[in-house]
């Protein structure tokens, strides 16, 4: 692929720290035909702030709710795990963008035939991902448990 100036454009780019994507896109923004929302799965209703507050962040509700801003910026904090835990290049997938005809520039990361210092990155990186899955299985149970509970206390009392 070249450029406008014939110069040619690199497929893999190494991104510099201060160069890594300061917001996340939102597809939905720039999409003619939004999806359904998400629905309640008691009520077949679209989910409220308020119905996903026991479940995710302030922040996180907000991007799942919102269908016209297309980008969000990425928590500090997020940034910081991406700077310690990118172990390999970002690549730009110039093939796809073109396809899609979208504005936005995708990239991906190839993790194949990793030396083994980004190996151990990647299990340490892993370990963090099963840690966090963990904790959300288990925020899921507490919640199952809990609506139960609430069910069956008004079963008990004849309240409907």
């Amino acid at each position: 692929m070249t450029a406008i100036h014939n110069e040619p454009i690199p497929y893999k780019i190494y991104l510099e720290e201060n160069e890594m994507p300061k917001a996340w896109y939102n597809l939905r923004a720039d999409m003619i035909n939004k999806p359904a929302p998400l629905l309640n799965p008691g009520t077949h209703q679209p989910m409220t702030a308020q119905e996903l507050a026991p479940v995710f962040c302030e922040d996180l509700i907000q991007q799942e709710l919102d269908d016209t801003t297309p980008y969000f910026p990425i928590p500090q904090e997020i940034l910081d795990y991406y700077r310690m835990y990118r172990p390999s290049p970002l690549i730009r997938a110039y093939n796809l963008e073109k396809k899609l005809g979208t504005p936005a520039k995708i990239y991906y990361k190839f993790e194949g035939n990793a030396p083994d210092y980004i190996s151990r990155d990647l299990r340490e990186c892993s370990g963090i991902v099963s840690m966090l899955d963990a904790k959300m299985l288990q925020l899921n149970e507490a919640i199952l448990e809990a609506k139960a509970a609430q069910e069956e206390q008004e079963g008990d009392t004849g309240a409907v």
